[in-house]
């Protein structure tokens, strides 16, 4: 098990993480991970009521955790909608971006970003739908890829 530092400070090691840039290029046949890549996984455990984690795994079948599987992103303290559930990760532009569920009846996801997977910029609740009273829940939100100047 190895630390998000360690990991990213280790031989010039760089979390290119191709899971998220596939998602970020949209482009489904990237080029196999090198050596120096590997796949990121964000999770929850139980209910999501103590924050985001992180896996890694070099080939994407066999996944380990880090930081000796301890929270990396704690669930923040909004009251009913303290939860991060369904966590989805996207990079852009040198940015890592995080969205999540907040509760199982909210019209809220949380966001958060961090430049290198350690230091996370305070997060944020956003209140969405709320001019929709049809609209329930959004669970389950996922970030998706940002075009390219020039791509379609």
């Amino acid at each position: 098990m190895k630390s998000c530092c360690a990991l990213l400070t280790s031989a010039a090691t760089l979390i290119a993480a191709p899971l998220l840039a596939v998602q970020a290029t949209g482009n489904a046949g990237a080029e196999p991970p090198s050596e120096r890549s590997v796949f990121l996984l964000p999770y929850f455990l139980g209910n999501g009521e103590t924050g985001i984690y992180f896996a890694y795994s070099r080939d994407g079948f066999a996944f380990e955790w880090m930081d000796g599987g301890e929270v990396v992103l704690s669930a923040p303290e909004w009251g009913e909608e303290s939860l991060t559930r369904d966590p989805s990760l996207l990079l852009h532009d040198g940015t890592f971006h995080v969205v999540w569920t907040t509760s199982w009846t909210s019209r809220s996801i949380g966001y958060a970003s961090s430049q290198d997977l350690v230091r996370w910029g305070e997060p944020r609740k956003i209140d969405i739908w709320v001019t929709s009273p049809t609209c329930s829940t959004p669970g389950l939100p996922s970030s998706t890829g940002i075009p390219r100047s020039g791509s379609s």
